[in-house]
């Protein structure tokens, strides 16, 4: 076998393995002494067949099973197993970060199904602060419309229609607003 085609079969599952392990140490909840048993030993169950491959690529390929032959292929898998470590907790945390985000219009939707009136002067509140705050509100109000999407059909729920034009409006607005400021000096 092709010395290419096994850093390449140990790369893949070094990635795979990565991602598994991450979301299967995310996936333990519960008490603090629960995940700090539970978690490293899943970790290592997900580890297993990776390390499993590469014992079983050495035994099958090299001619000699020394620790500086078989070296660069567990740092293969290794470093690939990192990559995908932080490519399961860049994704996390950016979903994450989405669903925090779009918690307040989650509320703002709920409001302006029960309280039309006090629903925007929420939204009006929560513009202004975020406005203070210096937050891209396009970037925020997309993600809140992509959520609410996702939440129901706009088609059969009117209130759901009318909150994503609401916030369609204000993502025009805001564009048009920041088109009219100056642009800074980087």
């Amino acid at each position: 076998m092709p010395s290419l085609l096994v850093y390449a079969i140990l790369a893949a599952t070094g990635l795979a393995t990565g991602v598994v392990a991450h979301r299967v140490r995310a996936s333990v909840h519960g008490s603090f002494s629960r995940h700090l048993l539970l978690a490293p030993l899943l970790e290592g169950l997900a580890l297993l067949p990776g390390f499993a491959l590469v014992g079983f690529l050495s035994l099958r390929v090299l001619p000699s099973r020394t620790l500086p032959d078989m070296l660069p292929w567990v740092a293969t898998f290794v470093l690939t197993y990192v990559l995908g470590r932080f490519a399961g907790r860049n994704r996390s945390m950016a979903s994450a970060a989405r669903r925090e985000a779009a918690l307040p219009f989650g509320h703002w939707l709920d409001l302006m199904r029960t309280d039309p009136e006090q629903a925007r002067q929420f939204l009006n509140a929560y513009l202004a602060r975020a406005r203070l705050d210096g937050t891209d509100l396009v970037a925020q109000l997309t993600t809140a419309c992509a959520s609410l999407q996702e939440r129901g059909d706009a088609d059969r729920d009117p209130i759901l229609h009318r909150a994503l034009e609401t916030l369609r409006a204000e993502i025009t607005r805001f564009e048009h607003e920041y088109a009219r400021l100056p642009r800074r000096a980087v």
